[in-house]
């Protein structure tokens, strides 16, 4: 290429396909010039005719759907052009349709690949002016500084993969707001929600917790009454103490009252409360008296019935007011 206006900042517009695509002037994100996908070589040849095969037939394509506006389909194409062919100017395409995406820190990566690997295609006003660019697409993108107390937490932006713990490479977050998530088997997930000024480092200081499998279990009944948990006295009138999470037996007893008994079902991070009212015990003669005693009433009057009226005794003789014979009862017949 002759000048980098060919190439660059004012790349060469999709001549062949007419009218350019007009700048995002109200994307306040934006750089200040537009880069356009190259259609040019240094040397002034068709990007296109230096194709041939399938890279060309994917090249001519992507310009058609940048065009159109589909830039996520145009990246592919251009993708697929550069997988099949290796030529490094089409890195420069590739960072324009991120840069249509919003995607600020690929749209960076790309265009730090393009002035190296296309270094031998590039006149030093060519290289000065990308690096030009690269500066200003700098302020969209922050480093993501985070640091931990573990080693070996995932990081995960937007809910895609971006290292684990400790960075060594501070990845690079595109300006506005993201889902940033950090977590790791056997302690609690953090995850929150997080605006990227860009221009400077987003610094981040999350411990991590361990995950504790345990609740509280809070316990509350009349001054005085016995508590147990799992057959482990704990208590009198009110108890509140941590457990291992799961089922576990809680009975309370007071003198006089009929004790309660129940099953208490705790979740990780829960504090249950029970409230306990005893009832009072049943009042009157016990129950084993009418079982065992009636027994006994009933055999004491057997025993009173055979000694008043034994056998092999005369019946003592009923003396009545009439003389006998006054009145006479003939059998029946």
């Amino acid at each position: 290429m002759k000048n980098v206006a060919k190439i660059s900042i004012v790349f060469a517009l999709l001549g062949a396909m007419g009218a350019a695509r007009p700048a995002l002037a109200a994307d306040p994100a934006a750089p200040a010039t537009e880069p356009k996908p190259a259609e040019s070589t240094p040397a002034g040849a068709s990007l296109g005719d230096t194709l041939t095969g399938m890279a060309k037939a994917d090249y001519v394509a992507a310009r058609v759907l940048y065009q159109d506006g589909d830039f996520a389909s145009a990246l592919v194409k251009f993708e697929s052009a550069f997988a099949a062919s290796k030529n490094p100017l089409l890195l420069w395409n590739m960072a324009v349709c991120e840069k249509s995406l919003r995607h600020y820190a690929k749209m960076l990566g790309l265009l730090e690949r393009y002035r190296v690997e296309a270094r031998d295609k590039l006149t030093e006003a060519d290289t000065k002016e990308v690096d030009g660019l690269v500066e200003s697409v700098k302020a969209l993108v922050s480093p993501l500084d985070l640091t931990t107390n573990e080693a070996g937490a995932d990081v995960l932006v937007d809910g895609l993969a971006f290292g684990t713990t400790p960075l060594e490479k501070k990845p690079l977050v595109d300006v506005g707001e993201h889902t940033i998530t950090l977590k790791k088997k056997g302690f609690r997930e953090r995850t929150e929600r997080v605006k990227v000024a860009g221009g400077a480092p987003l610094v981040l200081a999350w411990p991590l917790e361990r995950e504790v499998h345990e609740g509280t279990i809070s316990v509350h009944a009349a001054p005085g009454d016995a508590i147990f948990v799992d057959g482990k006295a704990v208590g009198t009138g009110a108890y509140v103490g941590k457990v291992p999470s799961g089922g576990h037996t809680l009975r309370v007893t007071a003198k006089g009252f009929r004790a309660h008994t129940g099953e208490v079902l705790v979740q990780d991070g829960e504090t249950r409360r029970v409230d306990v009212t005893l009832e009072k015990e049943a009042s009157g003669i016990p129950a084993w008296v009418w079982v065992a005693g009636g027994v006994v009433l009933a055999s004491g009057a057997a025993v009173g019935g055979y000694f008043i009226f034994k056998p092999g005794e005369a019946q003592p003789q009923v003396i009545g007011t009439m003389d006998p014979g006054t009145v006479q009862a003939p059998l029946l017949r």
